[in-house]
């Protein structure tokens, strides 16, 4: 375990609106659209005299769309070379942005992300990297019409879709690239596939669970000033403030210099938490809650916390009201979304369990354990306090069973690494153990997986670096449970 650590969706808030989550009158869910591969393709690029740019149209693309992802080739040389996309995701009506900076593998990084793109009813937009002639990882977004042409078909025609950054519609179908070879032309692909069982259009996207909600704290004149405003708010609403913890001071003394980036954990009011339990054997891996200040791309302060649409998804919260229920089951018939989460069984109780994942997590040196949090020691004592004044003896008093949560990072290693490449990561740091006790008595350790974090964050270039991390946290998770 030596080497461990070695190496949006954007929607108005405000944090008023955190307290929604804790009436579970609100649920989300998600269901994958169905894969289509293209029946007859496109690459188009305009003539754009502001730029010197001629282009021309370029047919035989192949590929697929669905399943919240996209992917699409060349057939002919573009330009003297193949014309590849990658890690291509899916996402539905919004408003979203773009870090432009964290994907290219050959180091040409712009500083221009893409800002305020927005997806209306009836269209699909994509997020996509491109390898081209040497060049890897060029960001493109794209905003489509769909279109049933009535004859089992569908078109997706991509638009002049508004954005705030770059500047659009400017005329022209799609949106400037930002970087590499391709700097401020419009490339699109026009294509039409055989019609989806279910219209692409109506399936919400995986990206949507997957988002954290960021509002802009105009008030604050830097991070500081936003992590004073945002743990006094919290305290008056009754929130518990574990620990803040400053991913960028702490990166600094293994001289690793980012903009300010800081994380609050706070547990929500107890009778809210103990409802949120009773609802979720798993979701104390999600509680204490994390509330992101970090400064973006443009140095504004941001906050972000995960949305109420991730946590009630994520952990199969069921959503309040008929219409909810039903529109839950519906979903259901299309499957579910991956929630992320490595579980072992183990062969101790929750308390010994507890105990030998700490000792294992502190033998490693340099790893650090910022809270430990048994949720079940306060419910019992709350739980007990009246009937043991009334029976004035200690006889039926239980001991804690949890479930206990352990957060625990390398403040030096990964962490200044990860949020280096992306700074929005820092919400799902420091890692986490949840150890939990299921209906039938049986104990778990449940964690999140490092790959779905990753991915969460659409950081790419970190597979060895994610197979250290998976391999050390799962020898973790068998010294706690006893397994050699």
């Amino acid at each position: 375990m030596k080497n461990l650590f070695c190496a949006s969706r954007a929607i108005r808030l405000k944090i008023t609106v955190l307290l929604a989550l804790f009436s579970l009158s609100l649920g989300a869910t998600s269901a994958s659209a169905q894969s289509v591969t293209i029946l007859d393709g496109t690459l188009k690029v305009a003539d754009d005299p502001r730029f010197g740019i001629v282009g021309g149209d370029f047919p035989g693309v192949i590929g697929t769309i669905g399943d919240g992802k996209v992917f699409f080739s060349t057939t002919q040389d573009f330009f003297g070379a193949i014309y590849k996309t990658h890690s291509g995701l899916l996402f539905g009506p919004g408003t979203y942005s773009f870090n432009t900076a964290k994907n290219n593998r050959n180091g040409d990084t712009s500083p221009e992300p893409y800002e305020g793109v927005v997806v209306d009813e009836g269209q699909v937009g994509a997020h996509m990297l491109i390898d081209w002639n040497g060049f890897q990882d060029i960001d493109v977004v794209m905003v489509w019409d769909v279109i049933d042409n009535g004859d089992g078909t569908t078109s997706f025609i991509a638009v002049d879709g508004i954005s705030t950054n770059p500047p659009n519609p400017d005329g022209l179908p799609g949106f400037l690239v930002r970087e590499g070879p391709f700097t401020n032309a419009s490339a699109v692909f026009d294509f039409t596939v055989p019609t989806p069982s279910e219209p692409v259009t109506k399936i919400p996207f995986p990206l949507q669970p997957k988002s954290a909600d960021s509002v802009v704290l105009d008030s604050v004149n830097n991070v500081d000033e936003g992590v004073d405003l945002v743990r006094s708010k919290l305290e008056r609403q009754g929130f518990d403030i574990v620990v803040v913890i400053d991913h960028a001071r702490g990166a600094a003394t293994a001289d690793v210099i980012f903009p300010p980036n800081v994380v609050i954990v706070a547990r929500p009011p107890r009778n809210i938490e103990r409802r949120l339990l009773r609802k979720s054997k798993t979701i104390g891996l999600d509680l204490p809650m994390k509330f992101h200040v970090y400064e973006d791309e443009d140095g504004k302060v941001r906050l972000a916390t995960n949305s109420i649409g991730y946590l009630f998804d994520r952990h199969d919260i069921a959503p309040r009201g008929r219409a909810a229920r039903l529109l839950d089951k519906f979903n259901e018939q299309f499957g579910k979304e991956d929630r992320g989460f490595i579980t072992l069984k183990s062969n101790r109780s929750v308390e010994e369990t507890s105990a030998a994942l700490q000792e294992a997590i502190l033998s490693v040196p340099g790893i650090r354990l910022p809270f430990v949090i048994d949720y079940g020691e306060k419910q019992h004592k709350d739980k007990y306090r009246f009937y043991n004044r009334r029976r004035k003896d200690d006889r039926h008093r239980k001991e804690s069973r949890g479930p206990i949560v352990i957060g625990f990072g390398n403040p030096n290693g990964a962490t200044p690494l990860l949020i280096q490449a992306e700074r929005r990561i820092g919400i799902d740091l420091p890692l986490k153990f949840l150890v939990w006790e299921d209906d039938d008595g049986s104990v778990n350790v449940t964690t999140n997986d490092f790959r779905y974090i990753v991915d969460r964050h659409n950081l790419n270039g970190f597979d060895e670096f994610v197979s250290i991390v998976k391999r050390d946290v799962e020898s973790f998770m068998k010294a706690g449970a006893g397994i050699r």
